[in-house]
Formats: C-alpha cells, sequence, structure tokens
C-alpha cells in the first residue's frame, strides 16, 4: 500500500506561538488521475503546545465535513499522527483542508513559507497530491479562531502552520485472498484451481475446485427386485408396478417386466380355440348363422358348420350335384300340382311321398293329363 503526505519526515518549526484556541490547516489538492482515500491526520508539534488536539478533513471549496473527528495523543516533539477509523474516499483534482484545533494556540508555524522566497513558494508535490503556494490556493496556509474545530479559511504571510494528512493509492476495502491477487470484485473471488478428490457413494473421482468432472461408473439397482444394469444420472428403470389387461387378459407386471410378450397365444372367444398374437387376435367372438341351400347352420366365426366341398342334394328323387355356395338350385318355394293335388315344395325341403300318390288307380301327370304311371323325366304311355 502506497501512503503519502505533504511533508513525510520533514520537521516543521519547533517554534511556538501563545496565544488563543485556534483551527489551523493547510490546503491540499488531489490529483486528477489516481484515485485516493485519506487514512489519517498529522500535524507538527513544537517544544510548547498544551491541551488536546483534535482534527478532521474539509472539502475546501464548500467547507464540508469529509472525514469523522480524531483525538490525538501527544507524544514528545514532532509529527503527531492519528489514523481514521473509516477511511474516506477523496475526489480527483478537488482541493481538501485537513484541520487540527489547538484549544490554546502554540502551534508551530514558519511565516512567508508559502511565499515568494518560502521553502513553499513553488507549493509542494508528493506524488499524487499537492500543496499550492499562497498565490495558486489561493490564501496558504489558513487559520480560524475559536474553540470549536472548523474548516479555517484565513491566512496570514504566507504562514505554513505544518498540518498534514496521510492519504493511501490503493484502495484500503480491497480484499486479498491468501496469494490469489487482488483482481476480483467482493463477493466473486477468483479461486485458484486445485485437485481434490471426492468420493461419491463409493465413486472416486478428481475433481477440479468449481470444474467438477465426474466419471460415469456402472452401478447395479435392484428395483422391485428387478435387477439393471444403469450409469449415474441414467438409471434405466423407475420402480412401481402396474397392471396390464389385453383382451381380459389380466395381469400384474413390473416396469420393465411386461407380464406377456408379443407372440403367439391361444384365446377361447365362446368355446372355439383359436390361435391368436397378443395384440392381434384374428376372431372376435360372437355367433354366425349359416344358411346354404336352405339349409341352417348356427356356427362360431372360425368354425363354421360346413366345409366348402361338393355335396349330393336330392330333391323329389332328382339327383342333383351341388357345392356348398354354389347350390345347383336357389333356395325358394315351388309349387308342384300333382293330378290335381298341390303341394308346397321349399328346394332343399324334398316332400315325402304320398300313399295316394303311390297307387295305381290315380291318374295324375304333371302338366298335360297323362292315363299311367309316370316318373319325372320324359312323358311316357
Amino acid at each position: 500500500m502506497a501512503e503519502h503526505s505533504i511533508w513525510g519526515a520533514t520537521g516543521g518549526n519547533s517554534n511556538a506561538d501563545n496565544g488563543s484556541a485556534v483551527s489551523l490547516g493547510t490546503k491540499i489538492r488531489t490529483s486528477t488521475t489516481v484515485p485516493l482515500w485519506v487514512m489519517g491526520i498529522r500535524y507538527f508539534r513544537g517544544t510548547v503546545s498544551a491541551g488536546t488536539k483534535t482534527g478532521r478533513v474539509f472539502r475546501t471549496g464548500d467547507q464540508a465535513v469529509i472525514s469523522e473527528v480524531v483525538t490525538f495523543t501527544d507524544s514528545g516533539t514532532g509529527w503527531q499522527e492519528k489514523r481514521l477509523l473509516l477511511p474516506v474516499a477523496l475526489a480527483t483534482n478537488t482541493l481538501y483542508t485537513p484541520a487540527v484545533l489547538f484549544p490554546s494556540g502554540e502551534p508551530s508555524f514558519t511565516g512567508g513559507y508559502f511565499g515568494p522566497g518560502g521553502g513553499g513558494s513553488a507549493g509542494v508535490v508528493s506524488g499524487p497530491i499537492t500543496a499550492p503556494n499562497n498565490a495558486d490556493a489561493p490564501g496558504q496556509a489558513v487559520f480560524q479562531g475559536g474553540g470549536t474545530l472548523v474548516c479555517p479559511g484565513s491566512s496570514f504571510n504566507s504562514t505554513s502552520y505544518w498540518v498534514d494528512w496521510i492519504v493511501s493509492d490503493v484502495n484500503p476495502f480491497a480484499i486479498i485472498l491468501n496469494g490469489i491477487p487482488p483482481t476480483v470484485t467482493i463477493g466473486q473471488p477468483a479461486l485458484s484451481p486445485g485437485a481434490a478428490t471426492i468420493s461419491l457413494s463409493g465413486i472416486a473421482s478428481a475433481l477440479t475446485v468449481g470444474q467438477p468432472s465426474l466419471t460415469v461408473s456402472a452401478s447395479t439397482i435392484n428395483l422391485n427386485g428387478i435387477p439393471s444394469a444403469a450409469s449415474i444420472g441414467q438409471p434405466a428403470l423407475l420402480p412401481g408396478a402396474a397392471t396390464i389387461s389385453l383382451d381380459g387378459i389380466a395381469a400384474n407386471t413390473t416396469f420393465g417386466q411386461p407380464s406377456l410378450s408379443a407372440g403367439p397365444a391361444t384365446i377361447t372367444l365362446d368355446g372355439i380355440p383359436s390361435a391368436a398374437t397378443v395384440g392381434q387376435p384374428d376372431l372376435l367372438p360372437g355367433p354366425a348363422g349359416i344358411t346354404l341351400d336352405g339349409i341352417a347352420s348356427t356356427a362360431s366365426l372360425g368354425e363354421p358348420a360346413l366345409t366348402p366341398g361338393a355335396a349330393t342334394i336330392s330333391l323329389a328323387g332328382i339327383p342333383s350335384a351341388a357345392s356348398i355356395g354354389q347350390p345347383a338350385l336357389l333356395p325358394g318355394p315351388a309349387s308342384i300340382a300333382l293330378t290335381g293335388v298341390p303341394s308346397a315344395l321349399t328346394v332343399g325341403q324334398p316332400w315325402l311321398s304320398d300313399p295316394e300318390v303311390a297307387d295305381p288307380d290315380w291318374d295324375f301327370a304333371l302338366g298335360p293329363p297323362y292315363t299311367d304311371s309316370f316318373a319325372l323325366g320324359p312323358p311316357h304311355d
């Protein structure tokens, strides 16, 4: 930390002026570019200087109070110094007045110091601060009578009263973190990387502070009795039971282990066994009625009562070859007149022979009358 004062170790005049209480100060200008903080106040004590001195810093232009009041504990002749409890940031290129109240007068002084021919005739420069001469100040140094510490504003004979301050060009509020350069903002320390070993559930992994690089490692997790290989952060399964019903087939299963796998299964629909694939049954339950050539048959889907193929149907003694689905005769009612005996017949339902018809004493014919027996086919005598 670089600290500066106007006179450093240079001594003031040991002569003292006996008189009344007075506030004495020196006008000092800050740098135009370097930020500064006032750290304390100092003054030079002569051989005779009684009473307890107090001091503070004022802004010269408007006499505004800048710092707290400090109380000196005098010790011998020479520079007396008192540090502020709370350093104060100063504005650049601004004139300030550090002042000290001498309750019994008796300050150390040097007449004409800031005037022509004096030691401070050209002003006094110390690093980023300057005590201007009497003409540039204007009025240097300054005094104000009275028993209250004030910002003095009067000057006489360019006299120096050897009142000074201590300033720093380094921010006293900066924090240095164990070898880390103060190029950080408070609350955002720039921690230097360092190796550390952290064990996470038995997984050892080298990482850098603030930059963990965990290595993915396999582990075995048992979820409801289901062993499953998983990587940290990527568990393959979540525990929990589920119930799945497939076309009335209830099955308890656990995620990841459905009780039914895709493939063949046997499903009984209305008592008819049928091969089906889970999720793709090829039959739906329910009865169906099939009529083949007037022959009614109840069947269930998947099991027709009649198998397609050739069949022989006899209609009133007339043999006729027909295939199921391709009947030789269309079903429906037909009327046949047998010697005036009407008979309702339905194709596929042959009528039964009547005893009267078989009696040779009856004369009948289909169509034109005949006088003899007949058979279906060509007429005969």
